[in-house]
C-alpha cells in the first residue's frame, strides 16, 4: 500500500511540475519534489490522526537536507522490496487493522470491546521482513500511547511472540520491557 501511494503521489507531483513548466515560469516548479511528497504525507497523517511521534518524525525527515534524505529514501525503498512481489502485494494491499484499535474499539453504540490479532509468520522469503514491519508499527503504537489517551481504547496491550530466534531484530521487542510497562504494554 505504501509503495502504491508513493508511486501515485510521485506521478502526481511530477505531472504538476510538468504542467507548471509548460505553462508558467519554471521558477514556480517544485525545487524539491520529495519534500512536497513528504509534506503531503504529513498532511495525511494529521488528517487520519496518526500518532504525534509519526508526524514529528515525518516532519524531521522532510526537513533533512536533500542529499541525506535521498540516501535514507533509497534504504527505505530497498526495505520494501518484498512488497514488489505480486503475491505479497495482493495479500497486503488492504487491511482492516487500524493500530489505534489495538487497545480496543468502539462499536456504533459507543461500547468498548477488546481486540485480538493473531499473526502467523511462515518462513517464506520476505515474510519475516513483513512481520518485523507489522510488529514495529503495532508495538510502537501501543508503547507510545497509554490506554484511553489520544483516542486509544481503555485496554492494556499484550503481545505474545513465539520463535524469537527466527525473527529478525525488532526494536519494539528490545525496547518493550523498558518502555512498555509505563504504557501498560506487555511483551
Amino acid at each position: 500500500m505504501v509503495l502504491d501511494w508513493l508511486t501515485q503521489i510521485q506521478i502526481k507531483v511530477n505531472m504538476e511540475d510538468k504542467a507548471i513548466k509548460d505553462t508558467q515560469d519554471r521558477s514556480l516548479a517544485h525545487l524539491d519534489p520529495m519534500r512536497v511528497i513528504l509534506e503531503r504525507c504529513i498532511d495525511e497523517a494529521v488528517f487520519f490522526g496518526y500518532s504525534r511521534r509519526t508526524i514529528l518524525e515525518l516532519n524531521q525527515f522532510a526537513n533533512t537536507p536533500k542529499k541525506q534524505r535521498s540516501s535514507i529514501m533509497s534504504l527505505i525503498i530497498a526495505g520494501m522490496t518484498p512488497f514488489k512481489n505480486p503475491t505479497i502485494r495482493e495479500r497486503t494491499c488492504s487491511s482492516d487493522i487500524y493500530f489505534g484499535d489495538m487497545r480496543g474499539y468502539k462499536d456504533p453504540d459507543g461500547n468498548w470491546h477488546a481486540n485480538s490479532v493473531y499473526l502467523s509468520c511462515v518462513a517464506l522469503p520476505g515474510s519475516q521482513g513483513m512481520f518485523k514491519i507489522f510488529f514495529e508499527y503495532m508495538g510502537g503504537t501501543c508503547i507510545s500511547s497509554k490506554p484511553g489517551v489520544g483516542g486509544m481504547g481503555p485496554f492494556p496491550c499484550l503481545m505474545v511472540v513465539d520463535d524469537m530466534q527466527g525473527i529478525p531484530s525488532v526494536g519494539t521487542i528490545l525496547d518493550g520491557p523498558a518502555w512498555g510497562r509505563n504504557a501498560r504494554t506487555s511483551l
